[in-house]
């Protein structure tokens, strides 16, 4: 209908004044409106035609090799023209984490930018995309980043968690649940589990749902947050109320 009025209301496009009121000639118009072009339509209620937007690329992990002439000390690992450079390895042959910082390089612009993000362990990017996620620790927690290449700034406040591993895949982001235990029958400290989809924006929005089932499945009790649980991963796992 809306399409229908838009025209009916261009004179350029009809001339309404000569137009029958009844009759099979205003029904078969009516019926001929609907199927004309969206640009044809766009001109007539004189708006732009709204072109769908691309879609963000998938999010891989990125692999990191030495640096020639660093002595291991630099890893470098890429995706399109996006190049990521860690400094301080843990281990110069096998590193598992490194101390920094990040730098990340855009190779067609020649621009770079530092992050002093510090005991990484992975990060995630992809091609030509808008964020890059850097997973840290740092004692028992493990920080999820989320940042813009192109400043190194962060986009969302750190995701923080006991998590027993980040897993990553497409455009979502699994925080698995996890828990710090003081003792043994002692109930222990845990974080639910979080499952997040990067929307347009390279935003995180959190899936409740299945945030909860996927804590009910690991910890075998569900809840939100941060929680005292007793007994976790047994049947009889139960959350604690302060």
């Amino acid at each position: 209908m809306h399409v229908l009025l838009c025209l009916l209301r261009s004179p350029s496009l009809l001339n309404v004044d000569k137009l029958p009121s009844r009759g099979p000639l205003s029904l078969g118009i009516a019926a001929l409106l609907p199927a004309l072009p969206l640009g044809l339509v766009a001109l007539a209620c004189n708006r732009p035609v709204r072109q769908p937007s691309s879609t963000p690329p998938d999010l891989q992990r990125i692999v990191f090799a030495p640096v020639a002439g660093t002595s291991f000390q630099e890893f470098e690992g890429r995706s399109g023209n996006q190049r990521f450079v860690l400094a301080g390895p843990d281990e110069p042959r096998r590193p598992t984490a490194w101390q920094g910082p990040l730098q990340i390089q855009d190779l067609q612009t020649g621009t770079s930018c530092q992050s002093n993000v510090s005991l990484v362990t992975a990060v995630y990017a992809g091609a030509g995309g808008d964020v890059s996620v850097v997973i840290s620790h740092s004692g028992s927690l493990t920080y999820t980043h989320l940042l813009d290449p192109r400043s190194c700034k962060q986009k969302h406040p750190p995701i923080e968690a006991f998590t027993e591993g980040v897993q990553i895949a497409g455009r979502r982001i699994r925080v698995l649940p996890g828990c710090e235990c003081p003792g043994r029958g002692a109930p222990c400290d845990c974080s639910a589990g979080q499952v997040f989809e990067l929307d347009q924006e390279s935003e995180p929005v959190l899936q409740a749902r299945e945030s909860l089932s996927l804590t009910k499945q690991v910890l075998g009790v569900a809840f939100q947050g941060r929680k005292r649980v007793a007994n976790p991963k047994t049947p009889n796992a139960r959350v604690v109320e302060d």
